[in-house]
């Protein structure tokens, strides 16, 4: 069970968009007459409506998914409007897996694998290649999500196929930023698959990919891209540097952190700063637990507390306990190496936070975590008080991490 977790972002190809233009001669929907039929009135009424749902409230997103559904179903019997067919598809699988991602549902991550199979039906390479590209590239988004929740390794390695698939088509030279994100993609992939096998040539081939997608995605043109490839890239070199003991990777990993703060402020970005201020802070508390640093562990400490400020139990509930879990790692390292027992009273507290919302019926694997995490600390305060119920509340906290291992090993 880690002690922390770190975040990277994957870049979705947003579909076009089906409208009252969507049988007009631009259209690649043609007939041998050159022009599509017209799309049904219903089908650009079910689409607009869909596309009035701003909010990413899961609920949001399953009333958003069933109006899409059925402009798919309203299109089907259409060949002729296979472009709208594969478009619908196309943004079904993004918002499934967006879906699944929010609320841990494997069953809508394995629709949305199946939405972006049907879309490649429809996209081919030969007759809608960048299209066919895009949907390749969200497909290797989605595999990477599949793989990381069901620790399925052939997955990931299926989503680093997608993505090389989907560079086929989208070069440096014809499709820069396109290019550029699926760089990202990828490195981040490979991140995964190099932390779920134990490889290190991956990690190394994600640190590539990442500095091919800086080539386009710059401060000067792309700041915002910029700062989350650089995000990435320090996730990555935090990976690297835990994997090799190679302190000046990690020197290297807050360095790019630091660059995406450059651009992702509290005023102009305030979940993807505080998303960049948690990483921030797991990397420091690795820094300083690798090198002794007590400074290091510190100013975790405080990008704990910057992240806090926009990671709220109201408004990113599961961002905001991975976040206390994250600091109650913090403390305990600190308590430990300072012989503190505030620091470690005060990661109990952080542990508690944890777990208001990572609970045992919506977030198992965080839950046993967590209690895991817990137990580990109140049996250091334990020892460090002579307090024998502080260790009977650790070994508590164990069980309770047990009952959920046990479920998964012996379902």
């Amino acid at each position: 069970m880690g002690a922390v977790e770190v975040l990277s972002e994957l870049v979705d190809i947003v579909p076009r968009r089906i409208d009252s233009n969507s049988g007009g001669p631009s259209d690649p929907n043609t007939t041998a007459e050159g022009q599509a039929p017209p799309l049904p009135p219903e089908v650009i009424r079910l689409w607009n409506e869909a596309e009035e749902i701003t909010s990413t409230n899961p609920n949001a997103i399953r009333e958003k998914v069933s109006l899409l559904e059925q402009c798919r179903d309203l299109l089907g019997g259409v060949p002729e409007h296979w472009h709208a067919i594969g478009v619908a598809h196309g943004a079904l699988g993004n918002l499934l897996r967006s879906l699944g991602e929010a609320t841990g549902d494997i069953d809508a991550l394995r629709r949305a694998e199946a939405a972006y199979s049907e879309a490649l039906k429809e996209y081919r390479r030969d007759n809608a290649p960048m299209d066919w590209a895009g949907t390749q590239n969200n497909l290797g988004n989605l595999l990477k999500a599949l793989g990381e929740a069901t620790g399925d390794v052939d997955t990931l390695r299926r989503a680093e196929a997608a993505y090389g698939e989907a560079l086929k088509e989208y070069r440096r030279d014809n499709a820069p930023m396109q290019w550029a994100a699926t760089q990202n993609n990828l490195g981040a992939l490979l991140q995964s698959l190099g932390e779920a096998t134990g490889v290190l040539d991956a990690l190394r081939r994600a640190e590539a990919a990442f500095g091919e997608a800086l080539k386009e995605r710059r401060q000067d043109i792309a700041p915002m891209n910029w700062a989350g490839t650089q995000n990435n890239l320090g996730a990555l070199l935090q990976a690297l540097g835990e994997a090799t003991g190679d302190i000046d990777s990690l020197r290297r990993a807050e360095t790019a952190f630091r660059e995406a703060l450059n651009e992702r402020r509290e005023d102009n970005a305030p979940m993807l700063w505080a998303r960049t201020q948690c990483n921030l802070g797991t990397l420091l508390q690795t820094l300083g637990e690798a090198t002794g640093d007590i400074d290091a562990l510190r100013r975790a400490e405080a990008a704990y507390g910057e992240a806090l400020k926009e990671y709220r139990q109201d408004n990113a509930p599961m961002d905001w306990a991975m976040t206390q879990n994250n600091l109650g790692n913090l403390l305990r390292a600190l308590g430990g190496a300072t012989g503190d027992i505030d620091s470690l009273r005060r990661g109990e507290t952080a542990f508690s936070e944890a777990l208001k919302e990572y609970r045992q019926d919506n977030a198992p694997m965080n839950w046993a975590g967590t209690q895991n995490n817990l137990g580990t600390l109140l049996q250091a305060l334990g020892e460090a008080t002579g307090d024998i119920n502080t260790l009977r509340r650790a070994e508590a906290a164990y069980g309770e991490a047990l009952k959920e291992q046990r479920r998964v090993n012996d379902p």
